[in-house]
């Protein structure tokens, strides 16, 4: 068997070019330069940003992506969470702005894993109340962890 050659490997569809990752990344595009890129030397001056740019990330849909739609998210996956922040830092955000804004993805995922494991388990209401209690708040901008 011989390997591909490069004319037949570049047909490849491009993971990150489907009509779908590209309104992903103008949603980002406009998103930022709205809301983010106006403010950013402020909010870095006082080291921090607004809480309110959460609830108004979350109400883009942009701050559930790579979650499921089951627990609030935005769904998704590593592409697109991908797609999200490269268009954020294109579109005038920073590396802080992308720490900040989306931190919630270093102990969330873990909290959606129990839910899961506790919906596996029989325990609905035990996965029902993550989801409702931490999960849904945090995806919403209302809450962090």
């Amino acid at each position: 068997m011989t390997a591909p050659s490069r004319a037949s490997a570049s047909r490849s569809p491009d993971p990150y070019a489907t009509p779908e990752r590209r309104a992903l990344r103008t949603l980002v595009s406009d998103f930022t330069a709205r809301e983010i890129a106006p403010h950013l030397p402020s909010w870095e001056q006082a080291g921090e940003l607004p809480r309110d740019l959460h609830r108004k990330a979350a109400a883009a849909g942009i701050l559930g992506i790579g979650f499921p739609e089951a627990v609030g998210g935005s769904g998704g996956d590593l592409i697109d969470v991908v797609v999200m922040t490269e268009a954020l830092l294109e579109a005038g955000g920073s590396g802080g702005v992308v720490a900040g804004l989306f931190s919630h993805g270093i102990a969330l995922p873990h909290v959606v894993d129990e839910a899961e494991r506790r919906r596996e388990r029989g325990d609905g209401a035990g996965a029902d109340d993550l989801v409702e209690r931490i999960i849904a708040p945090v995806l919403r901008g209302e809450a962090q962890l």
